[in-house]
């Protein structure tokens, strides 16, 4: 027996303040436009020609968590809950996260805060690829700061595989990622199976609210399946958003995505990594 399986991952709408680098605020929470966002992000998970999503995954930043959940809420076909995941945190870049002058390191909140304000995250659910803030030398694929392209990438695939590992054991259900524009391009990336080099991909800079998905046919039952390559069925998608956000605004991307030839000369940020700041608490 076949069935395909989807994977969407997007972007969170607009936030109240404009992330500034290395000033912040790092974790804004979305604005009554972002709300509007996310809610035509929800009426078109809603809508008769769209697979219906079964789990949402997001980072534990206020805004993607507020973008999940009002996303959640706005599928009126079924309940889908919220999985809060440290291995969808912002890129772990000084930067994103980091009070230049003060040093000062802001953290998102825990999932037990979350579910107070979000009733459909699942208390439950523990991070297939938790922060790693130990001393020394840190786990392979782990969120850790400092972070540069190369360990978000990994980080990101890591993340996923991890994921989707879970969810096989689940029915493979289809999945919503809700995270921040250097980890979707990430996350797209890795799904790019035939792709190996950021120059060659078919990623590009992200929009605020911008969807790209993801199918892929699975074949046979428990413990003999059989799962086909991931296809890209769309990049980007920002039709189902109003007025001028319809055309894609808030454009993003890590500098390795705009290194290949053809690139649109759209607005982004070059997430600088350096200089570091003197602390990091």
């Amino acid at each position: 027996m076949a069935k395909r399986q989807y994977v969407w991952t997007l972007r969170y709408g607009k936030t109240v303040y404009a992330l500034q680098e290395f000033d912040g605020p790092y974790n804004s929470d979305i604005h009554e436009e972002g709300i509007q966002h996310a809610e035509c992000m929800g009426k078109y998970f809603d809508s008769p020609s769209t697979p219906t999503p079964d789990v949402i995954y997001c980072s534990p930043f206020l805004r993607t968590t507020h973008t999940a959940s009002t996303i959640s809420k706005t599928i009126a076909s079924k309940e889908v809950p919220i999985r809060v995941e440290d291995g969808l945190y912002e890129w772990l870049a000084p930067a994103l996260l980091v009070e230049h002058e003060s040093g000062v390191r802001t953290f998102p909140s825990s999932t037990e805060e979350l579910k107070k304000t979000f009733p459909q995250v699942d208390e439950s659910y523990k991070s297939v690829n938790p922060c790693d803030e130990s001393e020394g030398e840190k786990r392979k694929g782990a969120p850790a700061l400092p972070e540069d392209e190369e360990g978000l990438l990994l980080r990101c695939d890591t993340t996923l595989q991890s994921i989707l590992s879970q969810c096989s054991n689940e029915n493979d259900p289809n999945i919503v990622i809700v995270t921040h524009a250097p980890c979707n391009q990430a996350f797209a990336f890795a799904m790019e199976e035939d792709c190996t080099d950021p120059k060659q991909s078919k990623i590009g800079p992200w929009p605020t609210a911008g969807i790209t998905r993801f199918s892929r046919e699975i074949t046979g039952e428990n413990g003999s399946k059989t799962y086909g390559k991931w296809e890209m069925d769309y990049f980007a998608k920002t039709s189902h958003l109003p007025g001028k956000f319809a055309d894609g605004t808030g454009f993003r991307s890590l500098p390795c995505f705009l290194k290949k030839e053809g690139c649109e000369s759209k607005i982004h940020t070059s997430f600088d990594l350096y200089p570091f700041p003197k602390r990091l608490d």
